[in-house]
């Protein structure tokens, strides 16, 4: 079977989220003996093969949230020159693709799977919690008057000092607001003609996630639910009972969705309450996170990025993880805490309460804010035994691994192909 993945950057490129699911299944695919080739954008528009995989570059589409959703520019196709003719086109995200890119595609005849690990179909900043004050996620129809002006609001809010005082003067704001919603005056029409016409057949990673993107648009598919795997290289089954300091991990550096106002409030607070029993190391952006306040302690460490093969190598320093993010669909990082005897604190994202029973397993702040961080974190340092039978319970949590993932993926492939 001849395997075509489309996905907005490739491993080489990008070693998290999406471009490593698609690794993933792009290695499993490889030992059944397929022919796997993957589509992302990149400037550098030149093929090569690596790793068994044949890699198609095509040039990004800039200004893509505003561009990819617009009649005009889905118009005709963009010829893509394929090593192989694909038995299934399977996209796992599509963010940066010219959608005539997925014109061509579809006439090629061939099924197309779409995966939904994100809302970038939707959304135009992709994770929808900007319109509300407290960041919770998006709840309203996708329309042009509303998403207009939630991306004027936060244009308006991520900008200077000064240029924000202009933007009051010439009342850019409102003009802001008129142009996007110019813009995007016919995209819940284009995206649900999009989503019936391109694919044939929809996965998700979480149940939650399934229900709340039909929320938003008014179609009808076959659909399956099929959660991330983790590759398993070795589970650490013991780590040190007798405690003299709790290691304390954020992996996402500066990044909003991720919740990072959230922890340096929280994890300021704790420092000035219990400065000697806590060890935290901050991962991603250390450039920027090591001018925020928690620079001054000593007991704080920052890192850059790192490759996902060396994360368990990372997490075997942590006793506990902070996952306060503001939206994810699935979270492989809440799987690899959990496997390798990280006791997670997480928000309440699509898929977390699928797999952590609070207080048993982990613990899940319903109400995302630093004071709920801060008091689920020092209930767990103050209460060594509560901590321990969390971390116990960890063991006993099944996490699927990619192969696993993958062999369900494949049955879809074969049922499809075979019904197409």
């Amino acid at each position: 079977m001849n395997i075509l993945y489309l996905v907005h950057q490739n491993i080489l490129f990008e070693d998290s989220g999406t471009p490593v699911v698609t690794n993933q299944y792009a290695q499993e695919a490889i030992k059944l003996g397929y022919q796997v080739a993957i589509i992302s954008a990149k400037n550098n528009t030149t093929p090569f093969f690596y790793d068994g995989v044949h890699y198609v570059p095509v040039e990004p589409l800039e200004d893509w949230s505003e561009k990819a959703f617009l009649k005009d520019q889905n118009i005709g196709k963009i010829k893509v020159n394929l090593p192989f003719e694909p038995d299934i086109i399977h996209i796992i995200d599509w963010v940066n693709i010219n959608p005539r890119i997925i014109n061509f595609l579809k006439t090629l005849n061939k099924p197309i799977i779409r995966h939904f690990c994100n809302f970038e179909d939707i959304c135009y900043f992709h994770h929808p919690f900007h319109q509300h004050k407290n960041l919770s996620v998006c709840k309203n129809k996708l329309t042009s008057a509303i998403c207009s002006r939630c991306i004027a609001n936060k244009t308006f809010k991520d900008k200077k000092v000064f240029k924000k005082i202009k933007s009051i003067i010439f009342n850019e704001k409102k003009k802001d607001e008129l142009k996007y919603f110019k813009l995007l005056e016919s995209r819940n029409e284009t995206v649900n003609q999009q989503l019936n016409k391109n694919y044939d057949y929809f996965v998700f990673p979480s149940n939650k996630f399934s229900k709340y993107f039909f929320s938003h648009v008014n179609i009808k598919k076959r659909f399956d639910v099929i959660p991330h795997g983790i590759k398993k290289k070795y589970r650490i089954l013991e780590k040190n009972k007798n405690i003299s300091k709790f290691n304390i991990i954020f992996i996402g550096g500066i990044d909003k969705r991720k919740g990072w106002s959230i922890v340096i409030k929280a994890l300021n607070k704790l420092l000035k309450m219990t400065n000697s029993e806590i060890a935290i190391r901050i991962y991603g952006d250390k450039k920027k996170t090591s001018k925020s306040i928690l620079s001054k302690y000593k007991n704080v460490e920052f890192f850059d990025k790192f490759k996902s093969i060396d994360l368990p190598d990372i997490l075997s320093w942590a006793n506990i993880g902070i996952l306060p993010s503001f939206f994810e669909t699935y979270n492989l990082l809440l799987r690899e805490f959990i496997y390798n005897n990280v006791v997670p604190i997480t928000s309440n994202f699509f898929g977390a309460d699928e797999i952590i029973d609070n207080k048993k397993n982990g613990i899940i702040i319903y109400e995302n804010s630093s004071e709920q961080l801060f008091k689920n974190l020092s209930e767990l340092i103050n209460n060594k035994s509560f901590f321990l039978s969390l971390r116990n319970n960890l063991n006993k949590t099944n996490i699927i691994s990619s192969e696993e993932e993958f062999k369900i993926i494949n049955e879809i492939y074969k049922k499809i192909n075979s019904n197409f």
